[in-house]
């Protein structure tokens, strides 16, 4: 079963969130478009599927990592999502490290305001 639409329909929300600039909107389209990419993940993808999924989480985890040093959050709740869709989008951030510099100066910002908060998740979302 195809699940272009529904990769179509997660790639225009976060099309959205990214035009939008209050924190709350943008993690609850983040939040519904991850959740598309994920049904379609389980529902056996075609190999060229897998790979614009792949991609968009990527696109995501990267869109992610920028703004969250540049948002203005006020509200804790949003700003443990962002650091928690980070950790939840592991593999992601593993493959953009090893090939996007820009990357991994956002990341290197983002460990250097937020150390506290991103070693308390990182111990969170552990698996043993």
């Amino acid at each position: 079963m195809s699940c272009l639409a529904d990769i179509n329909k997660a790639r225009d929300l976060l099309n959205k969130a990214d035009k939008n600039d209050e924190p709350n909107a943008k993690v609850g389209m983040f939040t519904e478009a991850l959740e598309i990419l994920e049904d379609c993940f389980d529902n056996a993808p075609s190999e060229e599927e897998l790979i614009k999924i792949k991609n968009i989480k990527k696109a995501v985890a990267r869109n992610i990592a920028s703004q969250i040093t540049k948002m203005k959050i006020n509200n804790p709740d949003v700003f443990n999502y962002y650091l928690t869709a980070l950790i939840k989008l592991g593999d992601e951030v593993k493959e953009l490290r090893d090939e996007d510099n820009q990357f991994n100066k956002s990341l290197k910002i983002l460990n250097e305001q937020f150390s506290e908060e991103i070693q308390l998740l990182s111990k969170i979302f552990r698996v043993t």
